[in-house]
């Protein structure tokens, strides 16, 4: 339960940080060029970023287990 109300007040507070950023920004990408919102883009990175580190840890997880199985073998 404190788990869950301390994300809620995070996310809470990442909401209204996003939202008090709504000034347009451009992205430049090669040749691309992208006009978005501060927080939309804000939003975006956060999103990868908890996706990655998800990713990340899946794998570092999956490695451990696959050591721990091939060394309990005799």
């Amino acid at each position: 339960m404190v788990k869950f109300v301390f994300g809620l007040i995070i996310g809470l507070i990442c909401v209204i940080f996003f939202f008090q950023n709504g000034d347009m920004s451009q992205i430049n990408f090669l040749n691309w060029t992208l006009a978005l919102p501060q927080y939309l883009i804000m939003m975006i990175f956060f999103v990868s970023g908890i996706f990655l580190g998800w990713l990340l840890t899946s794998l570092v997880s999956l490695k451990k287990r696959k050591r721990k199985k091939s060394a309990d073998r005799p």
